[in-house]
């Protein structure tokens, strides 16, 4: 299964995963443990409590681990996936913002996270003058739910836009951001060799993209064995 950026119900569930387990298991294996010395009549019922909270435990593991998960591979098979879904975002954004606004916009829980204007004119999210800045690009309150709606639907948590091409936010892990970089017109191909290795040409449109948070300059994870892969291919 193709893994996908989270949604806020996702969370949610390994939130309440979390804390059920951690709320049934510690205490069960104590309990448990305590009555099997005891020889207590209730320690089968102790022990299927104990299970129930390991299943929320190993649940939760498994589930989150693959989410917060992301290389190359993942974010190739997520493109032949959801690529038309992603297209359709983009073209969408670029049609709702007041020309020549760039802007960038990121969502969590199905909220506004971050949203600047790339020209100066505003840097910094600020709640207070939000709709001042989505008027100032020209979107309307519908348009914004549409982008959310159309990037939910594309697996993505976010969209900058830039003159020459437009980065879909695809998963952040720990410190790092993967994106997805989709070209107006075709890379020449004696541009391929000059990206730097946080970037991974993947056709002559579309560019996977690594940033590395606070530090930067570091490179896309796992960059040469998958390019290696592909050139093999």
């Amino acid at each position: 299964m193709v893994a996908t950026a989270l949604c806020w119900w996702e969370e949610f569930l390994f939130v309440v995963l979390m804390v059920l387990a951690g709320w049934l298991l510690l205490p069960m294996v104590v309990v448990v443990v305590v009555s099997w010395i005891m020889n207590l009549k209730v320690r089968k019922a102790l022990f299927v409590l104990d299970s129930v909270a390991l299943v929320f435990l190993i649940a939760y593991f498994t589930i989150g681990n693959a989410q917060q998960r992301c290389d190359a591979d993942i974010m190739e098979r997520h493109l032949a996936k959801k690529q038309d879904a992603m297209l359709a975002a983009i073209n969408y954004t670029h049609q709702a913002l007041a020309k020549d606004s760039k802007v960038t916009i990121e969502f969590r829980h199905g909220r506004v996270e971050t949203f600047y204007i790339n020209n100066g004119t505003y840097s910094a999210i600020d709640e207070a003058d939000l709709q001042q800045k989505m008027r100032f690009v020209g979107l309307t309150k519908e348009e914004m739910r549409n982008i959310r709606r159309m990037l939910r639907q594309a697996g993505c948590i976010g969209i900058t836009t830039h003159a020459d091409y437009t980065e879909l936010w695809y998963r952040r892990v720990g410190f790092g951001l993967y994106l997805y970089r989709f070209y107006n017109r075709p890379i020449p191909a004696d541009e391929w060799d000059k990206m730097d290795c946080s970037l991974i040409p993947y056709n002559d449109t579309v560019v996977f993209e690594y940033a590395g948070g606070a530090i930067g300059g570091i490179c896309f994870p796992g960059r040469e064995e998958y390019l290696e892969v592909r050139r093999k291919n």
